[in-house]
């Protein structure tokens, strides 16, 4: 038999959280995925969810959280290290059918909008017979709060043999999670 002998440390409390390496990112976007808050005990699977919180949002290449001495014993400072990646894509495509000609299609999306962690996404299809076009704004935290917003705004033309259907509007949907 092996018997381990484990004794309780001091609570340890965080004193600051320092965000580190965000270029673009605003620090609002990182911290509300820290699950550790300043003045709370500090939890080591509390870090380590918060990591994987971060860097589950896709705009960074590396996170790293770490911790240092606070100004006391009984004190901690969580430093949160990112290195950002880019976040946008262009995509362009075109192709040719027997109905419809050419058919040509570009989207720009990008995924940390001005460093708020909104989503921004435009679509264009465009052929012959058809012509469409979407725009997507997308937000995990609508208002800096809980509650997820969706807005998608539409344009479509369709060229039928013996008419055409053209259509504008949009979508919203919220809610939470």
């Amino acid at each position: 038999y092996v018997t381990f002998e484990v004794q309780k440390g001091p609570l340890v409390y965080v004193e600051r959280i320092d965000i580190l390496g965000n270029d673009k990112t605003s620090d609002k976007v990182i911290r509300r995925e820290v699950l550790l808050r300043e003045g709370a005990l500090y939890s080591e699977s509390g870090k380590e969810a918060s990591e994987r919180n971060v860097m589950r949002l896709g705009y960074f290449s590396d996170v790293i959280v770490s911790t240092a001495r606070g100004s006391a014993d009984n004190r901690i400072v969580i430093n949160v290290e990112v290195t950002e990646r880019l976040t946008g894509t262009f995509q362009i495509g075109a192709g040719f059918s027997t109905i419809e000609s050419f058919v040509l299609q570009a989207q720009i999306q990008y995924g940390n909008f001005l460093g708020r962690g909104a989503t921004v996404q435009l679509v264009a299809q465009l052929s012959s017979l058809r012509r469409w076009f979407t725009f997507r704004y997308y937000t995990r935290y609508f208002l800096d709060s809980k509650w997820q917003f969706d807005l998608n705004l539409f344009n479509t033309s369709n060229v039928f043999p013996s008419f055409s259907r053209q259509s504008t509007g949009f979508s919203v949907q919220w809610g939470y999670p």
